[in-house]
C-alpha cells in the first residue's frame, strides 16, 4: 500500500501510462500544480479529481486513503467482456485529451451515423478517410493553437 496520497497520485499515472502533462490536462491543471500534487505540496480539490473517477474508474476513496483497490468497476465494464474493456478504457482516455471543439466535431459525427440507416453506415472508402482527415486537420489546428 502507498502511504501518502501523492505515492498514491503517481501510481494511478503510472498505471494508466500517462505523462505528467496528460495528467495535467485531465485534471485541468497546471504542470506546475500538478507536480506539486506529485511532490506533495499541495492537495487538488474533488472537483480536480473527478475525471480520474469518471474517465478511468479510479477509487477516489482510495487515492485519497490507501483503502480499498485503485480501481472500481463501472456499468459498463460489468457488461462488457474483459478483453473489450482495455479498449474502451482507452478510446474514453484519447477522448479526454481532445478539446472541447474536438469533441463536439466528433459527437456530430458520430450522432450523423447514427441517423443513417445501417445500409448506409458502410461508407466508402474515401469518404471514411476524409471525415477522418478533416477529424485530423482539426486536431493539428489545434494543437498548434
Amino acid at each position: 500500500m502507498k502511504d501518502s496520497f501523492a505515492e498514491r497520485l503517481v501510481s494511478v499515472r503510472e498505471k494508466l501510462s500517462l505523462s505528467q502533462k496528460e495528467m495535467a490536462k485531465l485534471m485541468g491543471v497546471s504542470e506546475r500544480i500538478y507536480l506539486d500534487y506529485e511532490k506533495g505540496r499541495k492537495k487538488p480539490t474533488y472537483e480536480k479529481l473527478l475525471p480520474l473517477a469518471e474517465v478511468h474508474h479510479i477509487n477516489l476513496h482510495w487515492l485519497l486513503t490507501g483503502e480499498g483497490s485503485m480501481f472500481v468497476k463501472s456499468p459498463q465494464e460489468k457488461e462488457t467482456p474483459t478483453n473489450q474493456a482495455g479498449i474502451d478504457r482507452e478510446l474514453a482516455q484519447m477522448l479526454s485529451m481532445l478539446s472541447p471543439e474536438q469533441q463536439e466535431a466528433l459527437k456530430t459525427l458520430f450522432r450523423g451515423y447514427q441517423k443513417k440507416p445501417s445500409s448506409k453506415l458502410s461508407a466508402s472508402s474515401s469518404e471514411k478517410q476524409e471525415e477522418t482527415a478533416n477529424l485530423s486537420n482539426s486536431h493539428d489546428e489545434n494543437m498548434v493553437r
